[in-house]
């Protein structure tokens, strides 16, 4: 199964063709992720400062952010919002923070992304270590990031830091640091919850992992839980609105939404947020249920595809890329392959896992057409009312990631070993 590293330090091997050296051995500047992420706050800095205030609101959801913070009251016990809890306080803090002034709190929200993302980039710097042309792998995430409006034009690279942190965390036997990242990852955004499939194949590493794997499950559990439990407390009815609102919602953007000839996108209506939301197309249980046996068929042609990494023993495996992160970018693109909604931002979930475990340059090559399908999704197509592109970009988005799948398995079905060009 998995072989997990105990120490914060990384083990002692030698460096592979291109590898990204550990901070500290050479004492180059390069080495160290902490100097990563800098140069990517100073590059978004320069950019930043160099785009108009209408580029920054142009595609994403920002002004919807503003509105539903500026509702009277606080989210989940005011006025109702189609978001898990952790952002909606987060943006009626910064509303509060800045008076209620539109400009001030784009910039604030624009920046506090930037800082985030910029933690993304520093744990992708930490979890590339000792990869076959990592440098080149951590310069291309550092570089699709910079300038890309979904990091800042919604919330969602906080989801993905918190699951970096919780992924790396787990890995290096950081059970509580795992449990409460993928926790508040949970209230984030639903995703990083399903990375807690990661961590079942550890059950055989001995008391002390399964042991934390339970801390970990169970962590994670009382943030979720225990957060929202307080807030159906104290509902006055807008929480369970808000849980409606975020489970019962017509499919959008997916095969699902194709089936059903549904071609729109996920933003809700102006809603008065004051009002119950209105009740949504009744869709059978057998077809919301459907995409869940979609994803577990999936996971379990996943793990057996897989299964000769997952049991390899350490002596013959580089701890990380050998096994757990490759079935991470399983489970998480068996997910987005088969879930019952999706939007085009969600690429930020799938393109760190995939750019860190896929061969080199297939890595780089996918990751760029991976991301360039999404922009032509959105903004070019759909911002400009030509939904019916959805008929062919929806069929290739889902073909391109079952390519990334199949590119996992291929060292399994076919071994070779990673090449650094």
């Amino acid at each position: 199964m998995f072989h997990l590293v105990r120490s914060s330090s990384p083990p002692e091997s030698p460096a592979e063709p291109g590898a990204f050296a550990s901070p500290g051995p050479s004492g180059h500047p390069l080495d160290g992720p902490g100097f990563w992420a800098l140069l990517f706050l100073l590059g978004r800095g320069i950019l930043l400062l160099s785009l108009p205030y209408e580029t920054l609101t142009a595609y994403g959801d920002l002004w919807n952010f503003y509105r539903l913070a500026a509702t009277p009251g606080w989210p989940y016990l005011d006025y109702w919002v189609e978001f898990p809890p952790l952002y909606p306080f987060l943006a009626e803090v910064l509303y509060r923070l800045v008076g209620g002034r539109e400009h001030a709190f784009v910039y604030l929200h624009v920046l506090s992304m930037t800082f985030v993302q910029a933690g993304s980039v520093y744990l992708f710097a930490r979890l590339v270590w000792g990869r076959v042309a990592a440098l080149s792998r951590l310069a291309i995430y550092a570089f699709l990031h910079l300038g890309l409006f979904y990091t800042w034009g919604y919330f969602d690279s906080l989801a993905v830091f918190f699951l970096l942190l919780g992924l790396w965390a787990g890995l290096r036997c950081r059970f509580g640091l795992a449990g409460l990242a993928l926790g508040l990852g949970g209230l984030t955004k639903w995703f990083p919850l399903v990375v807690l499939l990661v961590f079942l194949p550890y059950w055989d590493e001995g008391r002390e992992v399964w042991r934390g794997v339970i801390f970990v499950w169970g962590l994670v559990c009382f943030v979720v839980v225990g957060v929202w439990g307080v807030l159906w407390v104290w509902d006055n009815g807008y929480t369970q609105f808000s849980w409606y609102a975020q489970t019962q919602r017509p499919p959008w953007e997916s095969p699902w939404a194709l089936i059903h000839g549904r071609l729109t996108t996920g933003n809700l209506p102006a809603y008065n947020r004051t009002q119950p939301p209105p009740t949504a197309a009744d869709f059978p249980i057998w077809e919301r249920v459907l995409p869940w046996l979609a994803f577990v068929a999936l996971l379990l042609v996943g793990y057996v595809l897989l299964r000769s990494r997952l049991s390899a023993s350490p002596a013959d495996t580089e701890p990380f890329s050998a096994a757990s992160l490759p079935w991470a970018a399983w489970v998480l693109g068996a997910f987005f392959l088969t879930s019952w909604g999706y939007s085009p931002q969600w690429v930020l979930y799938t393109l760190p896992l995939f750019l860190l475990v896929l061969p080199w340059p297939t890595a780089a090559l996918w990751s760029l057409l991976w991301l360039l399908l999404h922009l032509l999704e959105w903004p070019l197509a759909l911002s400009r009312g030509w939904f019916d592109a959805l008929w062919v970009l929806v069929p290739l988005r889902l073909l391109v990631l079952g390519v990334g799948l199949a590119s996992l398995a291929k060292p399994v079905l076919r071994p070779s070993r990673d090449r650094f060009e």
